[in-house]
């Protein structure tokens, strides 16, 4: 019955798992020098220890990450403005569009020509 039970699913060994010496000495500048990030420390990493191949500054970064020493930041998700054919409504009836220019059957003010007090727009 003992062959009939789960067994772990966890690998044996991990193959690109940095050397210890190399992740303490990682851990040690971070908390020598707060503000540096992975390039600073993989540039000292590399004077100290040259015998080995050094780590990419995104392994570097992901053991910071892993020991939670990596403020995350949020994406700075940046807009377009909005134009004036982009947003538009219609206060009588029919709009017709031609192209990328905007032709008022009655009349269709922009809501960005309203807002910034352009009358012009709208012409009866």
């Amino acid at each position: 019955m003992q062959g009939l039970t789960d067994r772990s699913r966890r690998p044996y060994r991990y193959a690109n798992r940095l050397p210890f010496q190399v992740e303490n000495f990682i851990l040690n500048v971070k908390h020598e020098h707060p503000s540096w990030g992975a390039r600073k420390i993989r540039e000292r990493l590399l004077r100290r220890f040259s015998g080995i191949p050094s780590p990419a500054k995104s392994t570097i970064h992901a053991v910071l990450d892993r020991h939670g020493l990596v403020a995350r930041r949020g994406r700075l998700r940046r807009r377009a403005p909005a134009s004036c054919c982009s947003r538009v409504t219609l206060v009588r009836e029919s709009l017709f569009v031609v192209g990328f220019t905007v032709y008022p059957a009655f009349c269709a003010k922009p809501k960005a020509s309203v807002a910034r007090g352009w009358d012009a727009a709208c012409t009866p």
